[in-house]
């Protein structure tokens, strides 16, 4: 049985979001049920979905944690891998769908920027986040006005056009709770803070783009009265492209 008090598995995705490839080694097997040492797949966790791909030649279906253990539960072989054992203590290699990683991080990282500048214009926080393949929403505690959401996508593009450097700190006890980011929570273990400098700080478990640049654009599609407040529906970077691209050959063929 996996004991989280001796060994957890270590997250790769904090060191480098930008990892494709990686080794790690089996320290449980249980049916498709795969727990590495150490993983680069993202966990379904914080709203987001989790990462595809390919493990020791089969497909990657799901990943979870749970007790600070990563499981990976594998679907059938993938035609031109390197199909390797799973058995406890082997040696085993990853590869991440990095398309769709990299989009994820593209949506999750023009939500930090939309999230931070609502909460900076009108003190608002965001109080649900879903990110899956279809669908990218934002739930915020107050109302926010159609002009209101054309000025903070202004403001977003702009920061995207700047191209400004994320920042990545774990902050501990008295000053992570003197420190300024949105999500606080009180945690025994070290806080991780994305910052996006001028723009937003908050707590975030997931792997975010090194500069703004790299999310493209951000576009609201949708915006609804929700509890009370606003759910906004929003494209980044290729996922915008492609809705910008759907509209125009409908327009085209018209």
């Amino acid at each position: 049985m996996l004991d989280s008090s001796t060994v957890v598995t270590r997250k790769l995705y904090y060191e480098d979001a930008y990892m494709k490839e990686f080794e790690a080694t089996v320290i449980s097997a249980e049916g498709n049920d795969i727990v590495l040492d150490a993983t680069a797949f993202f966990p379904e966790e914080g709203g987001q979905s989790a990462d595809r791909g390919v493990l020791a030649g089969r497909e990657v279906l799901d990943v979870q944690i749970r007790g600070g253990y990563i499981h990976h539960y594998l679907g059938e072989t993938v035609e031109g891998t390197n199909f390797q054992e799973l058995t406890e203590g082997s040696a085993v290699m990853g590869c991440i769908d990095w398309e769709h990683r990299f989009s994820n991080m593209q949506q999750h990282s023009g939500e930090h920027l939309f999230s931070g500048t609502v909460h900076a214009k009108y003190g608002y926080d965001n109080v649900g986040f879903h990110l899956s393949d279809s669908e990218v929403t934002m739930d915020f505690s107050g109302v926010i006005p159609p002009e209101g959401l054309k000025e903070i996508e202004d403001v977003v593009n702009r920061a995207i056009f700047l191209n400004i450097p994320s920042e990545i700190v774990f902050l501990e006890g008295e000053e992570a709770q003197r420190a300024e980011y949105r999500s606080k929570l009180t945690l025994t273990e070290a806080v991780r803070v994305v910052r996006f400098p001028g723009y937003d700080a908050c707590a975030c478990c997931a792997p975010h783009v090194a500069r703004t640049g790299e999310i493209g654009c951000l576009k609201v599609v949708g915006a609804i009265n929700y509890k009370g407040g606003t759910r906004v529906s929003m494209l980044c970077g290729r996922r915008a492209m492609e809705l910008f691209r759907h509209d125009r050959d409908i327009l085209v063929m018209t």
